[in-house]
């Protein structure tokens, strides 16, 4: 089963669709039903589940095993002929003191299976139940961004619809060193607000940045889009995130941008993940994890609205402060890093077991990872 004290890391992906088939569930009846509190019947029943990938080395059958867990309870394996890539990408992952996962579709159904006939002729049956798990998984490639997240506040988009960025051709240099074999590859980019002086009428565009080099902008419609959040979470102290995709060779390279645009952002995340004013008024860091999964993964970012450390829960206007979570211990090789609206720790400090932020705190973010890599 998933280990204790791993913080969660939502494996990036391109897609939400669970196109990955787990392999046994026949084998894992009672604890595939035991995820349906009411029960399944002969039409079926399907529920959406968080599923961790544990990776088993140590397996006697199959060292390259990775086994999915959705609530706790094994419900199947990655198939056989395809770990032997993910499991390295896992493995590290763990290692880092990271548990991988990602979203799974469980469906099930009551069956009668004939057993033979008794001493009347008459037909005798078992009843047992019968699934089928799919999960969201990307190529193992694409898995983890091969960048960290910018170093200064930020807020990282949540994914949206591929765009294509322009003028990539005026910074090859730049992109050349993200580009792989497999010929793509997630990154962390920052988008920025430029004012654009080269025609008669002045006018305000997005470029992208990745690790504080210049790679391409929005065309003036999509920088539109951008703007708005662009400016406020800058209002805020904070740098604007997204998720990119670096695709192509060392001849011809670009990058398509996958974030949501402004008017697309539901209420309800910005109103978790925009920090308070008040909060603003103490200096934060917020460098995030980068764990070296495998020496053909590069060192990846997890400060992601998916990658789930929780913080406080928010308080609501009127309502009485939360007792704050406890913060977990440390995982191996990194080092503590506090959310926006906290103090800056002192270099080397870490929460002693059991410690929890003061209630007047600002609760940290959704998805916040408390832990950032040497």
């Amino acid at each position: 089963m998933a280990q204790q004290g791993l913080v969660e890391f939502s494996l990036w992906r391109r897609n939400d669709w669970p196109n990955m088939e787990v392999s046994g569930e026949s084998h894992r009846e009672k604890e595939i039903e035991s995820l349906f509190p009411a029960g399944v019947d002969e039409a079926g029943s399907e529920i959406e589940s968080r599923v961790a990938l544990v990776p088993e080395p140590t397996n006697r059958f199959d060292r390259n095993a990775v086994m999915v867990v959705a609530a706790g309870r094994q419900v199947g394996y990655l198939p056989k002929e395809i770990t032997g890539d993910y499991q390295p990408v896992l493995l590290g992952l763990q290692q880092q003191g990271f548990q991988p996962v990602t979203d799974g579709r469980i469906w099930a159904a009551e069956r009668d299976e004939f057993q033979g006939l008794d001493k009347r002729g008459e037909a005798i049956t078992r009843s047992h139940v019968v699934a089928r798990v799919t999960i969201v998984l990307d190529d193992w490639w694409m898995l983890v961004p091969s960048n960290l997240p910018p170093a200064p506040a930020y807020l990282l988009l949540p994914h949206g619809n591929a765009i294509q960025v322009q003028k990539e051709e005026e910074h090859q240099d730049a992109l050349r060193p993200y580009l792989r074999q497999q010929g793509e590859a997630w990154v962390h980019a920052t988008l920025h607000a430029v004012t654009d002086r080269s025609t008669r009428a002045e006018k305000e565009l997005v470029e992208l940045q990745i690790d504080g080099n210049l790679v391409g902008q929005l065309t003036p419609r999509m920088s539109a889009e951008y703007l708005p959040i662009i400016h406020e979470l800058e209002s805020r102290g904070m740098l604007t995130c997204a998720k990119a995709i670096v695709r192509g060779n060392q001849i011809k390279a670009e990058v398509v941008l996958h974030a949501q645009k402004a008017s697309q952002l539901d209420a309800n995340w910005l109103a978790a993940n925009l920090p308070t004013s008040s909060a603003l008024r103490v200096a934060s860091t917020t460098p995030s994890l980068a764990p070296s999964v495998s020496e053909s993964v590069l060192p990846i970012g997890t400060r992601t609205q998916e990658a789930t450390l929780e913080g406080n829960p928010a308080v609501t206007p009127g309502s009485a402060p939360a007792q704050p979570a406890p913060i977990p211990p440390r995982p191996s090789r990194i080092v503590f890093a506090a959310p926006p609206g906290w103090p800056a720790p002192p270099d080397g400090w870490e929460p002693p077991v059991g410690w929890a932020p003061p209630p007047d705190w600002p609760p940290a973010p959704p998805g916040w990872s408390f832990w950032v890599a040497r």
